[in-house]
């Protein structure tokens, strides 16, 4: 359902201005709508996966998206 565009570094390496120009690197694979998708994140770091691809579910339709995170790098 999600697939990855392009690979890029890790956002927690790379630094604040860099993050914030960074294209989404994910899209949908086929149209979805009037869902409820959860995502599960093994490491938290910088919210970026979760946040990028929760965009695209989001702005696919009726959709609603819950999160469920394993660890939060601190």
């Amino acid at each position: 359902m999600i697939q990855r565009n392009h690979y890029s570094k890790a956002q927690a390496l790379k630094d604040k201005q860099h993050r914030l120009e960074t294209t989404n690197p994910f899209s949908l694979s086929k149209s979805i709508s009037g869902k409820h998708i959860l995502l599960i994140d093994d490491v938290f770091t910088t919210g970026s996966t979760v946040s990028s691809i929760a965009w695209e579910i989001l702005n696919a339709g009726d959709n609603k998206v819950s999160v469920l995170v394993m660890a939060v790098d601190v």
